[in-house]
């Protein structure tokens, strides 16, 4: 991304065929930073606090299989913006994340999240953890009991 000559890509590798891969793209792509593991949570708070964007990358799920990302329900509280391919995973966010389909529509989206342009989507992301919160959902629950 030549209009970022500071751009770092941080990608964070689960499983080892895949760190190979991205760390073989290194040498082409300078910007590339790739890690092998899955971070405690707390290091994975400190990533997403110093994160301009997320991009969340999946395939379509298997058939007949219910699909829903915990890793976004995680990272969501960051309110860093969050940027995910357009597949059943994130089909339970309306307008908390950004979605593309297609390369162009990736650029576009880290192109405003890295110009500070996601302002509407952080406010909905806001509400979306807000409603979700521990408090919220324990007195949910402390009234279903209690009812």
């Amino acid at each position: 991304m030549e209009d970022y000559p500071n751009l770092l890509l941080l990608f964070l590798a689960g499983d080892l065929d895949t760190y190979r891969a991205m760390k073989s793209m290194r040498q082409r792509y300078g910007f590339l930073e790739v890690r092998f593991g899955r971070p405690p949570t707390h290091d994975l708070y400190d990533y997403l606090r110093a994160a301009d964007a997320i991009v969340f990358e999946r395939g379509p799920p298997p058939k007949g299989h219910l699909a829903v990302s915990s890793s976004v329900h995680l990272c969501l509280g960051a309110l860093t913006p969050i940027i995910c391919s357009d597949v059943p995973y994130f089909d339970t966010f309306d307008g908390e994340v950004m979605k593309y389909r297609d390369s162009r529509m990736l650029k576009e989206n880290l192109r405003r999240a890295l110009e500070g342009e996601v302002e509407d989507m952080l406010e909905r992301a806001k509400s979306f953890v807000r409603e979700r919160s521990s408090d919220i959902i324990a007195e949910r629950l402390l009234n279903i009991g209690l009812s």
